[in-house]
């Protein structure tokens, strides 16, 4: 489980060693910010597996590769 480094999830992805994503989204718009995840030359297809909604508005969403 890794938080908060996408430095380290975009080397891990872009060597296919992740199985499963969360990501959790809050109800907040940024007019700048960074990509998640960067500097991954393929494309993941992911399937989205459960998701789970909190009182505070924030979403959360699981992803398993396909």
């Amino acid at each position: 489980m890794l938080w908060r480094s996408g430095t380290i999830v975009s080397q891990l992805a872009q060597n296919d060693l992740i199985d499963e994503y969360q990501f959790v989204v809050g109800p907040l718009l940024l007019g700048d910010g960074r990509p998640l995840v960067s500097g991954i030359s393929k494309t993941v297809p992911l399937k989205l597996t459960d998701v789970k909604p909190y009182k505070s508005g924030n979403v959360m969403l699981r992803y398993q590769k396909k």
